[in-house]
């Protein structure tokens, strides 16, 4: 009878789950976090570390670094317990974007080798895709473009991506490319990586390729389809409750008003940009805002308040 009513319980909460995974997507975490609870606050229960992994996970999207580090964390034990490497290896990867995320690259890399080892033994091929993707982007943050951008080719290529990996490394292609100085292809990529995104149901990623799309537009000085890229943006994007998004929308907001000849409403959503990230933790991130804000004060002459920023 208790072997009975443990399938059961398992039924029960992978329903649970899914639900809240679908969630989540939509941008509807709260939600989906109501469902996770009592899953994973049971020490005993068998899918007590899949429920941490996914709260991990929103957490990750919300910027709630702290909250994300301890919920992965505790993924990790109780994965360990059950003897999951697949769950273990996901939850070790998203532990890598955390401190990556945090600003600590070698953690995040150190965290990364692992989470590989555990996914090549249990994990899905689409896991082992993203945990390479997020070795691509280490490569990019350190400042290694071509070595980024030839792994990322070469992902593109992999027969285990999805909508949405293929949505991912496309994007970062993109921003390799625009820094290797081909920003039209660059925001072309970004325009395909976002329907790939759409056609994968992750509009939260659409939201991100095409705010970057805007991005590659202005630096190839084609303004209008930068306008164009962010209006589609803002409404893919609705209601997602993503601060990095809403920063990254809001400041290339900022760049396109400021080439129109707006710089009013530009220092305001340029503000908006930092604004929205203070406090998170998300330290590289919210140091890029504050140097798109610095450079748009000392274009317009305003140096002691560049230097403020």
């Amino acid at each position: 009878r208790g072997w009975t009513r443990g399938v059961a319980l398992g039924r029960r909460a992978g329903g649970r789950l899914l639900l809240a995974e679908a969630l989540d997507r939509l941008g509807r975490g709260d939600e989906a976090r109501v469902l996770l609870e009592g899953i994973a606050g049971g020490p005993g229960h068998p899918r007590r570390a899949e429920a941490l992994l996914l709260l991990g996970r929103i957490a990750v999207r919300r910027d709630a670094l702290g909250e994300a580090r301890g919920l992965l964390a505790d993924a990790i034990s109780a994965a360990e317990r059950a003897s999951e490497p697949g769950t273990e290896g996901q939850a070790r990867r998203l532990l890598a974007v955390v401190h990556r995320k945090a600003g600590s690259y070698d953690a995040a890399e150190a965290e990364l080798a692992r989470a590989i080892s555990l996914l090549e033994v249990g994990g899905e091929p689409r896991e082992r895709v993203r945990a390479r993707l997020d070795g691509a982007v280490l490569r990019l943050l350190r400042g290694d473009v071509p070595g980024a951008a030839t792994e990322l080719e070469g992902l593109l290529m992999d027969p285990a991506a999805g909508p949405r990996e293929e949505a991912a490394v496309r994007s970062n292609l993109a921003i390799a490319w625009a820094r290797m100085g081909r920003p039209a292809e660059g925001a072309v990529l970004f325009e395909e990586s976002a329907r790939a995104a759409e056609r994968g149901g992750d509009f939260r990623a659409a939201g991100y390729a095409l705010a970057n799309a805007a991005d590659a537009y202005l630096e190839a000085g084609r303004v209008p389809e930068a306008e164009a890229s962010l209006a589609r943006a803002r409404r893919v994007s609705d209601g997602f409750a993503d601060p990095l998004l809403e920063s990254t929308v809001l400041t290339n907001e900022g760049k396109v008003l400021a080439a129109q000849g707006r710089p009013g409403p530009a220092e305001e959503r340029l503000r908006a940009g930092v604004d929205r990230l203070r406090g998170l933790g998300n330290l590289p991130s919210l140091i890029d805002r504050v140097d798109e804000l610095a450079r748009f004060y000392e274009r317009a002459g305003r140096a002691e308040d560049a230097e403020r920023a």
